[in-house]
């Protein structure tokens, strides 16, 4: 079983917004992530969860097999998130997931790294190039289920009982 022990939600400011606008905003605060932790009885390697990944339809950015570490591609979520330099933004969001040799086989992490990006193609007054992006130490909107998800399908398609 995994546990939070900060508690604490992050939410863009809501200064002088109407009523609706700040219920919105409350909805949308952002939550410490639990990353999804499971032991395999066998020594995985990154190309048993790179097919793994291949069958939920995650294609790898990039696999570093000495260290254990996969990275996915960063996708936009289409999740509005608050305004960067006053332009519009959305979560993008990948994962990551770390393998670990352990005595009795392996011991593997899923967690999600996400940012927040201007919108494609909207600039900010006077800026030259779009696509700012700000990284963020908390999920929101759908994260943390995406992340429960694709965790629990790797476990079962390693094997996981």
């Amino acid at each position: 079983m995994r546990e939070s022990t900060n508690h604490q939600r992050h939410c863009p400011r809501h200064g002088g917004l109407p009523a609706l606008a700040v219920v919105f905003v409350l909805v949308a605060c952002g939550s410490p992530q639990r990353p999804f932790s499971f032991r395999s009885d066998r020594p995985e390697t990154s190309d048993d969860v790179v097919r793994a990944l291949a069958l939920e339809g995650r294609e790898p950015d990039s696999v570093d097999t000495g260290a254990g570490v996969i990275r996915t591609r960063w996708e936009d979520t289409g999740f509005s998130y608050g305004e960067i330099n006053g332009v519009e933004t959305t979560v993008h969001r990948r994962f990551v997931v770390v393998i670990r040799p352990s005595t009795a086989g392996s011991e593997l992490t899923v967690r999600a790294e996400t940012k927040r990006c201007q919108r494609p193609g909207v600039y900010a007054e006077g800026a030259s190039e779009a696509s700012a992006c700000e990284r963020m130490p908390f999920l929101v909107g759908d994260d943390q289920e995406e992340l429960d998800r694709l965790g629990g399908a790797i476990w079962a398609h390693l094997g996981g009982q």
